[in-house]
């Protein structure tokens, strides 16, 4: 209920709903999509972006799974509920000081702008004080596990259920589960958060121990992987026999190719590749940036500044104190970088992966955006790379429902772009020449 916050069922069918709490009627249906709504108090129009509390938020249902009748449900908030977030807040601020979590600001940049509008200066506000105490708990004692492969794991499966475990995540009542902070590739403040379980219960999504059962799936399914096959209605799994998939890795190329290894891993600027020798590679699968849609090093600062804190001792690419910026291929007003930025910069990366390819390979990209610049600018750089396109795949990659194209004029598809090593040099033809060429076919 909008005016006592009473929990309720209710059939979409009902136009007038009738609180049992309150008696007064609730107009759930209300549309908000224009940003204007109205008090409902005294009826005073107000604008929802600018009349959304920042940071500040009140507990008021909870769902629940009761072990003893097998019901799941929802309830309201009640004493016990507040008591025990009380409590957690006690504990954040009695330990504040030696918990582990990161105490960043967060820089300014084009993505992070909508979340200076909304108060957010710290990494940490992200975060309610239960989340982040829970959060420091299990960091803490991540950071004290003395076998680096496994220590690392658990980190893997750590930042994973960040994306769950935030202020920013939301709950999507139809499919009556959480969704995550990166649900969408930005940073939206959200007006009804979701506070998740961060050690995990029996339901519930992406919890910690969730997401520490799904790696070690991934560990099971390499050790013996299988195939899906689609029967009638029924689904099985054929597994390969005698197969494993086991990840050696290397520190250069040559010990790649006399095969002491099957794995290279560089966190590299892809400008210069130049530890690859001319003509060495088979093929090249890549997904390029999409041009000013995601601002990825903004992003992965979420992540990055949590993870810094394990691996900067170990690793120099985390003794940064963000994601790395300046080679960053976007275009980025804040941070200076126009369509010439990204064209030039695409157009290096190209060359590189046209100077290591066999002549008879393969570069194979996906590329998505609704603006014809952006498309122009990446396939400028492909030919100016010496590479033509061969083939070109559009496949779906957004579901309707999604949150990127649902009652968007988005496009919800991705094109695979195939491409080859052009021999012979461009020869300037006349538009009107081109017309017939095209008409021909």
């Amino acid at each position: 209920c909008l005016f006592c916050h009473t929990i309720f069922a209710w059939n979409r069918k009902e136009k007038n709903i009738i609180c049992p709490g309150c008696g007064r009627q609730v107009d759930i249906d209300k549309k908000t999509r224009d940003k204007k709504y109205s008090c409902p108090g005294c009826g005073a129009g107000l604008d929802a972006k600018e009349s959304l509390p920042t940071k500040n938020f009140d507990m008021f249902a909870i769902e629940y799974y009761c072990p003893n009748c097998k019901r799941r449900g929802y309830k309201a908030a009640d004493d016990s509920d507040h008591r025990l977030y009380e409590e957690a807040k006690k504990e954040f601020y009695k330990h504040k000081n030696n918990l582990i979590f990161p105490r960043e600001e967060i820089p300014s940049g084009k993505e992070v702008k909508r979340l200076f509008k909304y108060g957010y200066r710290f990494f940490y506000e992200f975060f309610n004080e239960r989340q982040l105490l829970c959060l420091s708990i299990l960091f803490d004692e991540i950071l004290h596990i003395e076998d680096d492969n496994i220590r690392e794991f658990f980190l893997l499966a750590f930042s994973a259920c960040l994306d769950y475990n935030n202020m920013f995540a939301r709950y999507n009542w139809k499919a009556r589960k959480i969704e995550p902070m990166f649900a969408h590739h930005a940073f939206y403040p959200k007006d009804i958060p979701a506070e998740n379980n961060v050690w995990g219960t029996r339901y519930g999504r992406c919890s910690f121990s969730k997401c520490f059962k799904k790696l070690v799936k991934a560990k099971q399914y390499c050790e013996k992987p299988y195939e899906l096959r689609v029967i009638g209605r029924k689904t099985e799994k054929i597994h390969i026999q005698n197969e494993k998939i086991r990840g050696n890795f290397v520190d250069n190329f040559k010990d790649l190719l006399k095969g002491s290894g099957n794995i290279l891993l560089k966190c590299h600027d892809a400008e210069d590749l130049s530890f690859i020798p001319d003509k060495s590679i088979d093929a090249i699968i890549t997904d390029p940036p999409y041009f000013d849609n995601v601002m990825y090093s903004e992003l992965a600062d979420f992540y990055y500044v949590w993870l810094r804190i394990a691996l900067a001792e170990k690793y120099d690419i985390f003794k940064q104190k963000y994601c790395p910026r300046s080679g960053e291929v976007v275009v980025n007003k804040v941070q200076e970088k126009d369509e010439g930025f990204y064209l030039q910069k695409l157009t290096k990366i190209f060359k590189e992966c046209f100077r290591v390819l066999k002549d008879d390979g393969l570069l194979v990209f996906t590329f998505h955006h609704k603006k014809v610049e952006a498309w122009a600018s990446t396939l400028e750089a492909v030919f100016n790379a010496n590479f033509y396109i061969t083939a070109v795949y559009p496949v779906f990659s957004e579901m309707r429902t999604s949150f990127h194209i649902f009652g968007k004029k988005a496009v919800s598809y991705d094109t695979i772009i195939v491409c080859r090593k052009r021999k012979s040099k461009l020869q300037r033809i006349s538009w009107n020449n081109l017309l017939d060429e095209i008409k021909s076919y």
